[in-house]
């Protein structure tokens, strides 16, 4: 679906270029079903027929594009194939382990709620006075919804994390493949490494569960791998034709609005990171960047206007929980600062979380429980590897470009600081912005070193170690088991906690 996009005004296409067609396929997806959203079920017959349609349409014009550009067929090497082979067995893992237990806290409470909700009705006005959540301003629903059609039904909700993750493989996949290899392949390297380890030790937690926060965190690491490669002075890896920003900067704008539909308090990341690199342009004096940039400005403003209707839908307000700006329709739902209060004072601190959500004295608490969480001994272990990284490129005399990597940092930083001091404090809210500024920082080092490829092999071991660990410990093997069928096909995936309501004929008069 994104083929279209890319293969515009290009003279050869590449692996690289395909990872970038993905994102432009998934943005055009998302804003595909908000649109379906208003008209059908998603679960449909005609949100499929509507569906396949599209990818059928826009992948003959990708496709035939792509016949008469041509496509560079990459050599493989040795510390490549090993990527690959860790990269398969890693995802094979995942594509195992979600069809296991969901043990998500939010997929019982709302999440698989609101993902069946826009499975099997259009919007429905005001489901935000039902249950606040249901009503939340965020994509993932109609995401996993979109996964369902078809063979896996109320199961499609596994998938959608794990399609994310995917993708952000074959984006690091694509780099390594060509050349040449900017900073941003030794992020994308980097960024698996960081990832993977965890989501695979946790996959019943925040892959097979539909959270938007893996989407999200892997929507930020993207940027961050752009961002990189913008930076960076050099061609992008593929794209020895173009300069950098005329493949970098639409890419840019378009995963940045896609993660303010899955996370809308990713806003003054995103805006700093398009305002930079907007300024980054003007100083380069490169207009086509600019000019490249008009079909993803347009896709993202489709997509904005299409999310301001669904929030005015199922909550009348713009972004609910966020009081952005309310919509008058006589199903608005209460006043969410209320909610929002609740949900910043237990992150901050759950033993006194209604003093927590003014002043700095929650601060202490929060240090306290750091030691019992996975989240900052793992990014505090990269940091200092990374810093360790940097001081090595210092003492063999290579170029650190101390003042760009800062430059780079500008945006995460941002990110950082609003995450800590004005929205929840949990990890998992701030985890774009802090897995992103520590993947920069060792990507940075491992580029100026040029260990890329050295690092590609010592990751893609690690991932297979991390997939047979969690094979031994993490796997439950006694799961209740629930086997559905699809023309003669039995699956077997484990009990997951559904939805109160009973899924019933759809129609307009029944709805009214």
């Amino acid at each position: 679906m994104g083929l279209p996009f890319v293969s515009r005004g290009q003279r050869r296409l590449d692996v690289a270029q395909l990872a970038t067609a993905a994102w432009w396929g998934l943005l055009v997806l998302v804003a595909l079903g908000l649109a379906l959203a208003f008209v059908v079920p998603l679960h449909s017959l005609g949100a499929g027929v509507a569906v396949l349609i599209t990818i059928a349409a826009m992948g003959t014009v990708g496709l035939m594009r792509a016949r008469r550009t041509g496509f560079d067929v990459p050599s493989i090497s040795r510390s490549t194939w090993v990527w690959l082979i860790g990269l398969g067995i890693s995802i094979a893992f995942l594509a195992v382990v979600v069809m296991g237990p969901v043990t998500h806290y939010d997929a019982g409470l709302y999440q698989v709620s609101a993902t069946r909700y826009a499975a099997d009705y259009p919007v429905i006005a005001g489901l935000a006075n039902l249950y606040a959540p249901l009503g939340y301003g965020n994509t993932q629903p109609i995401l996993a919804a979109l996964t369902g059609i078809g063979p896996w039904g109320e199961n499609g909700f596994r998938l959608i994390n794990g399609l994310f993750l995917v993708l952000l493989t074959l984006e690091a996949t694509g780099r390594l493949l060509c050349r040449p290899r900017t900073v941003g392949t030794a992020v994308a390297i980097v960024a698996i490494a960081l990832v993977f380890p965890p989501m695979m030790w946790m996959a019943d937690f925040w892959v097979a569960s539909p959270t938007p926060d893996v989407p999200a965190l892997v929507v930020t690491l993207v940027l961050a791998i752009y961002w990189a490669a913008t930076l960076s002075g050099t061609p992008r890896a593929g794209a020895s034709v173009d300069p950098p920003a005329a493949t970098t900067l639409p890419t840019l704008v378009l995963l940045a609005g896609l993660l303010i539909s899955l996370r809308p308090t990713m806003i003054p990341f995103a805006l700093t990171l398009l305002l930079l690199t907007g300024l980054l342009e003007l100083k380069r004096k490169n207009g086509r960047a600019l000019r490249e940039s008009i079909p993803a400005i347009s896709v993202i403003a489709v997509l904005l206007i299409l999310t301001a209707m669904r929030d005015r839908m199922l909550s009348g307000w713009w972004y609910y929980p966020l009081s952005v700006a309310s919509f008058d329709v006589p199903w608005r739902a209460v006043d969410p600062t209320g909610l929002r209060s609740a949900t910043l004072g237990f992150a901050r601190n759950p033993e006194d979380f209604q003093s927590a959500t003014t002043g700095w004295t929650w601060i202490g608490p929060w240090l306290r429980r750091l030691p019992d969480q996975w989240d900052p001994w793992w990014l505090l272990a990269g940091l200092l590897i990374g810093l360790l990284l940097l001081v090595l490129v210092r003492l063999r005399h290579n170029e650190l470009h101390v003042r760009s990597l800062l430059f780079a940092l500008v945006p995460f930083v941002v990110g950082i600081i609003v995450w800590f001091a004005f929205s929840p404090p949990a990890f998992r809210f701030g985890w774009g912005p802090l897995f992103g500024a520590v993947a920069l920082i060792l990507g940075w080092a491992i580029a100026r070193l040029g260990w890329t490829p050295i690092v590609a092999s010592l990751a893609a071991i690690g991932l297979v170690l991390a997939a047979g660990a969690s094979l031994i410990v993490k796997v439950d093997r006694e799961q209740p088991i629930e086997v559905t069928s699809w023309w003669g096909l039995d699956t077997a995936t484990s009990h997951y906690p559904r939805p109160r309501f009973r899924r019933s004929n759809w129609s307009r008069e029944s709805m009214s």
